[in-house]
């Protein structure tokens, strides 16, 4: 029993995960009363959760639009709601029924009679489940006569509909006014898209409260989920949730060193209950080992009639593994115990891949019975096995009824206790609440765009930060006045431009391949550099394939440092709240021989910020022995395409037609090569030209014929050889 006992209590998970805005889920129902007559408007609701026992009582007078009624609809997000008979029956149908299936089809609407919508019933329901904790609201709702009448109706059709009954006093039972909260209507929470997106292929995040959350717990996404849909109005309750998140965004205790109220003598008195009977590794789970799992999850020695049947199917368990193995030695057959809950315990035969054209379920021995062959395997049984198999569900009833009789006990020891554990729900979900307003109001700058001249060091900056992670982890001081880095399972790089003739794979593909490895591979906790991704293709598509990479990796949690030169790519601050834009620091000096010219001096620093260095490419070129024609042509291009870039975005327009139009590059050609034609042409005069300049003119002269016969294509082209608007640098 205890080899049972062990595999099955050893499966238990202890993942942690937050819990996402789609766990908000519709497990409400929704009882509505509304007064005839003179009375009509007046409007009673309860609303209760199935999946936890609690109540909520509103009564309100509303108009003939219902709009406060369908602000509660949406606020309590139900499954299904319950309405008297004579909302929907009759020559003419009742105006908030009709509302409400036109504001919420999905919603299921069940009529019922009117005679269970009684105030008599539900005052007694109320005075009867209603937890000690929370009796004051009996006072509260006494000639609430709608609520009442909801009340009766909810708790009846839970009772006969849903089969839940709730033990007495044991249901937390609160009324809402709608005094002193912000009244949201549906359209309004619809338009302004508070708890989902307008378009539901956009996801749960996009949407404020998917913004605000994700929570730790249930109970805290429900609870934020009705703070955004009925804010509260009181100024005092207001200012200490603001002041208790700007203490946990300056503090590094945060109020965990205040938590006075999570201190409560009866937590550890409810555990040590929970201790004498219940294994420390219980935990739920589903399916045949749910079933085992509740078997075994009391205690030895606490029923000893419990303890006799739980020997006694370890007993049977034990028997059929016996006769498992002893058949698979007798026919020499790879077989195996399987168990589920249509079949019971049966036997499973695997077959090879290379075996499964030729395999027929014939040849098996006669032996085994109920064959079925699904392709992959073979599920089959023997007749000793099914009547072992009909004693183990017996013996496994007996110790279910048992164990409950066990743990229903526990529970009525544990029911004076149900206030502690109220509170302890609703300290947790606000606790919960504040930590991701705390969240969001300081979020973490987790990637960094740096941009700067070259060889101002960004290079060098982000490897240097993967070393000193690396060394921080060996346990090794740093090299730095002051370093707060977090712990870090997997450090990626994709640094370099190498192609490779082995693979025939361009620089280009190379990144491409990386950056694959780097997004299938990416955690949580990753450290990402990537020095300057997509450089081996054109700009319009390297940056755009750039800019892609980058939200893929900003919608994670990874640390990421991006180099880059596409000044484009800054904007994406603008968009999220995680990006933060550096750049390395270089300062331009007046040279003494030409004051025209301007040396680039790096302070290799790193500041906050856009680099607002233009044409540093030019300048680091102009330090090399290139010829002095090269440069200075390269400048004037450089400048002619700046002019044209920003005439262009000055117009927000770019026209295209045929006899108009030119390239920046096309215009820029043209414009040197009719000076150059000019100076040639009065330098034809001078019988003393160089052999340098006499080569120059011939070359531009070429330059030109060529441009004369490509005109066409160059004007077709525009659009390829010049930047997008939204590509180039508004500077």
């Amino acid at each position: 029993m205890n080899v049972i006992q062990n595999k099955i209590l050893s499966s238990k998970e202890t993942t942690r995960s937050k819990c996402k805005t789609e766990l908000v889920r519709k497990d409400a129902a929704r009882a509505i009363s509304e007064g005839r007559g003179m009375a009509r408007g007046e409007i009673g609701i309860a609303a209760i959760d199935l999946r936890h026992p609690h109540m909520v009582l509103c009564q309100f007078s509303d108009t003939l639009l219902y709009s406060h009624t369908l602000t509660k609809i949406n606020l309590f997000n139900p499954i299904e709601i319950i309405v008297p008979h004579t909302f929907c029956e009759g020559p003419q149908v009742n105006q908030l029924y009709k509302l409400i299936k036109d504001h919420f089809p999905l919603l299921n609407l069940t009529a019922v009679q009117r005679r269970h919508f009684n105030d008599a019933a539900g005052r007694q329901n109320i005075q009867t489940l209603c937890a000690p904790q929370y009796s004051a609201v009996y006072l509260q709702v006494l000639h609430k006569f709608y609520a009442l009448t909801a009340a009766a109706a909810v708790l009846k059709y839970v009772e006969y509909i849903q089969c839940i009954v709730f033990a007495r006093e044991s249901l937390k039972i609160e009324y809402h006014s709608s005094e002193n909260t912000m009244i949201i209507d549906v359209g309004t929470a619809t338009q302004l898209e508070l708890v989902q997106p307008l378009v539901p292929s956009a996801g749960p995040t996009c949407c404020l409260l998917g913004v605000l959350g994700p929570t730790y717990t249930i109970g805290g996404i429900r609870a934020l989920r009705a703070a955004i849909l009925q804010p509260s109005c009181k100024k005092e309750f207001i200012e200490a949730r603001l002041d208790a998140v700007q203490e946990l965004i300056e503090s590094e205790s945060g109020l965990m060193a205040d938590l006075q109220d999570f201190e409560n003598p009866h937590y550890e008195e409810i555990a040590n209950h929970i201790r004498n009977v219940i294994q420390d590794d219980a935990h739920l789970e589903k399916g045949a080992m749910g079933s085992l799992q509740r078997c075994f999850a009391v205690k030895p020695e606490i029923n000893g009639l419990l303890d006799v049947a739980r020997r006694t199917y370890s007993e049977l368990i034990e028997d059929i593994q016996k006769i498992v193995e002893q058949l698979s030695e007798t026919y020499d057959l790879p077989i195996r115990l399987n168990q589920n809950v249509m079949k019971g315990f049966h036997v499973v035969l695997p077959v090879a891949p290379k075996n499964r054209r030729q395999f027929i379920v014939e040849d098996l021995p006669p032996i085994f019975i109920q064959v079925v062959f699904n392709g992959a395997s073979v599920t089959m049984t023997t007749e000793e096995l099914v009547v072992l198999d009909q004693q183990a569900k017996e013996s496994l009833n007996e110790i279910q009824k048992m164990s409950n009789i066990v743990i229903s006990s526990l529970l009525k020891e544990l029911r004076p206790f149900m206030s502690s554990l109220y509170t302890l729900c609703e300290d947790v979900a606000e606790l919960d609440i504040l930590l991701a307003l705390a969240h969001y109001a300081s979020p973490e700058k987790n990637f960094t765009i740096i941009t700067g001249p070259n060889m101002g060091g960004k290079s060098i900056y982000i490897k240097q930060i993967a070393i000193m992670q690396i060394m921080a982890q060996l346990g090794c001081f740093l090299p730095a006045t002051n370093a707060v880095l977090r712990l870090c399972d997997r450090i990626f790089s994709r640094i370099g431009f190498n192609d490779s003739v082995e693979f025939n794979a361009s620089t280009y593909v190379i990144e491409m391949k990386e950056t694959q490895h780097i997004l299938n591979g990416l955690t949580s906790t990753s450290l990402v550099i990537i020095d300057e991704l997509c450089r081996g293709t054109n700009i319009e598509e390297g940056t755009s394939m750039a800019w892609a990479i980058c939200e893929e990796l900003l919608m994670s949690e990874a640390f990421t440092f991006f180099t880059t030169h596409f000044i484009y790519l800054t904007r994406l601050q603008d968009l999220y709240h995680n990006v933060i834009n550096c750049h390395t620091t270089v300062k331009e000096v007046v040279t003494n021989s030409d004051p025209s010219e301007k040396k680039l001096v790096y302070e290799h620093r790193i500041e906050s910020g856009i680099t607002k260095i233009e044409h540093y490419g030019l300048a680091l070129a102009a330090r090399t022995n290139l010829p002095t024609e090269t440069i200075n042509l390269a400048k004037e291009l450089a400048e002619l395409i700046s002019r044209n870039n920003k005439s262009t975005n000055d117009d927000s327009k770019l026209s295209i037609e045929s006899d108009e139009s030119e390239s920046d590059l096309a215009s820029a050609l043209t414009q040197i090569i009719e000076e150059n034609s000019e100076e040639s042409t009065n330098s034809e005069q001078d019988s003393n030209m160089s052999i340098d300049e006499e080569l120059m003119r011939e070359t531009l002269n070429e330059i030109n014929e060529d441009l004369n016969k490509m005109t066409c294509d160059l004007v077709m082209d525009t659009i390829i050889l010049t930047p997008p608007l939204e590509f180039r640098d508004s500077n």
